[in-house]
């Protein structure tokens, strides 16, 4: 490459820098805010495990039904933040600062990317700025937990899509033996990259692969599909996609007979992620903004006639496209299915979190191609094309935000925008303070786990589990006994030791003390309605109730 053609490039990359770090300080600086607040019931298994040793970490997230590569980075990045750091920002945000990072880098990722593939700078910032608005992505990019971390997986993986596409553009582009071996290469090995960091995102959540597994096999099939005339490089996507296909097989496998408990007991998690109209799958995302608008401005611009020339750049474009909105479709629809007709717990946000970068990027890219069409200039020598590629960007994103309610929050000077309502924190620590030394409290999660467990559950590993709660950042203290307990906590916990049901109190994890449970802590709602009788105090603390024993 000659200097002069550096420069160009140097000049041309410096708008997309500069406004994928502006989107990355947008997302970043929406999500900030909402990170000091308590840990919630689930955020607070990952702070368990982190908090454990470095033995103890795998064991926990296990118990968890997690695994556990995501929770060893978390237990990695508590020790490399400095005590500095906790003490005035918090434990909570000092955690949970890994998921808004990777978010608001998917943000940023996408200004890049999509501005790249579609040649429209308009197209990457209205991506970014999707993602970095949209009230799912800005919830799951302020909780620790592994979302953040698909989230921002996904977002790699399209890119590198992006990419072998633009490498299968250039091979028949007419060049030397040795710049198409050149080229062969890098794309062999973007393609391994691909599968590459799909295992990894379901190392970090099995559950991501509800969307990526369907994105992978649909760009195989398309991969291969255009590059069936170039005999070489057919045989070589084969070898790759059917090498990864046959380990894909052995892992899948191998995963199911270790967690063979999970689908014996999957009627338990039913009441969790239950599909039950048909209307949820319009409220799953954001499809009108997303999806509906941006494509339908295109094909009503496409109809007017003014796209004269079909660009290379839309040709790749138009496939991550239908990839993209396939794949989410697919697996969205699937995944309601399943839940709605084959009672299997798969109707959830998180475990779609894979579809936000894919819809965003879609978006961005319709939008991006509206510019990349013949040049037209107004009276005022202003691009029309830009001019109503800038108009429909606007439209999509103050729809989804109104749709959201993240404009009417925004408007009422509102900065938290993740709020989860349980003040585990503050609960614990009054918890703590309202007992005496040797009192036992009863921690009562509200976990799905406990449901047909005795109220006072056998299993010691079951039992430290079912009490996580106080068992991170959040303890009530060395003198107090925490006791995780099972179904009818409450009922049981309000009566006598020797009048609770199916219970021996000669077994009874609180006969040594002599002494009732001090105190109750609670996620049950049915504890904020309950009628106590006298000498029993509620104290409520957002979702989260103590019950305590006044003397």
């Amino acid at each position: 490459m000659n200097p002069r053609s550096e420069t160009f490039a140097a000049s041309s990359n410096r708008p997309r820098w500069t406004w994928a770090v502006i989107v990355f300080l947008v997302a970043f600086t929406l999500r900030w805010p909402s990170c000091g607040e308590s840990f919630w019931v689930d955020e607070l298994h990952t702070a368990w495990c982190a908090f454990a040793d470095l033995s103890g970490v795998g064991r926990r997230a296990v118990i968890g039904n997690q695994q556990g590569g995501y929770f060893y980075a978390m237990y990695a990045w508590r020790h490399l933040m400095s005590v500095g750091v906790t003490e005035v920002y918090g434990v909570e945000a000092a955690m949970r600062s890994t998921s808004v990072l990777l978010t608001a880098f998917s943000a940023a990722g996408l200004v890049w990317g999509v501005s790249r593939v579609s040649g429209s700078l308009i197209g990457g910032v209205a991506a970014g700025l999707a993602l970095a608005l949209e009230s799912n992505a800005i919830f799951f990019g302020t909780e620790l937990r592994p979302y953040a971390a698909v989230v921002f997986l996904s977002t790699i993986v399209l890119g590198l899509m992006a990419s072998v596409m633009e490498e299968n553009r250039e091979r028949v582009a007419d060049c030397d033996d040795a710049s198409r071996s050149r080229i062969g290469w890098l794309g062999a090995l973007k393609r391994i990259m691909v599968h590459g960091l799909v295992m990894v995102a379901a190392a970090v959540h099995v559950t991501s692969l509800t969307v990526l597994a369907v994105l992978l096999l649909i760009f195989a099939v398309i991969d291969w599909w255009k590059n069936r005339e170039d005999s070489s490089a057919k045989w070589s996507v084969l070898m790759i996609n059917g090498a990864a296909g046959a380990l894909w097989v052995l892992v899948a496998v191998g995963w199911l007979r270790e967690h063979e408990s999970l689908w014996q007991t999957r009627n338990a998690w039913t009441s969790f992620a239950n599909a039950q109209s048909w209307g949820q799958l319009w409220r799953m995302w954001p499809w009108a903004s997303l999806v509906i608008l941006p494509l339908v401005a295109t094909g009503l611009q496409r109809l007017r006639g003014r796209a004269v020339a079909s660009l290379r750049c839309d040709t790749v474009a138009s496939r991550l496209i239908v990839i993209a909105v396939l794949s989410v479709l697919i697996a969205t629809i699937a995944c309601f299915v399943l839940s709605l007709w084959g009672s299997i717990a798969l109707w959830h946000r998180r475990y779609l979190v894979a579809s936000l970068p894919l819809l965003c990027a879609a978006m961005g890219l319709a939008i991006g191609s509206m510019t990349r069409w013949q040049r037209k200039t107004t009276a005022l020598g202003v691009n029309a094309n830009a001019g109503f590629a800038s108009i429909v960007a606007a439209g999509c994103l103050l729809l989804m935000v109104y749709q959201q309610g993240t404009l009417a929050r925004l408007s009422r000077g509102e900065v938290r925008l993740a709020q989860r309502g349980e003040d585990w924190k503050s609960a614990v620590e009054f918890a703590g303070r309202s007992v005496l030394p040797g009192d036992s409290v009863w921690v009562d999660a509200g976990l799905i786990e406990q449901n047909s467990q005795p109220t006072i559950v056998d299993n010691p590993e079951l039992e430290e589990y079912l009490r996580y709660v106080t068992g991170g950042p959040y303890a009530l203290g060395d003198q107090v006994q925490a006791i995780g307990v099972g179904d009818g906590a409450i009922e049981a916990w309000l009566m006598p030791s020797a009048e609770r049901p199916n219970v021996d109190p000669e077994s009874d994890i609180d006969a040594g003390s002599n002494r009732q449970p001090a105190a109750l802590i609670t996620r049950q709602s049915s504890a904020r309605r309950e009628s106590l009788p006298l000498g029993v105090e509620r104290h409520r603390f957002g979702r989260v109730t103590v019950l305590v024993r006044t003397r």
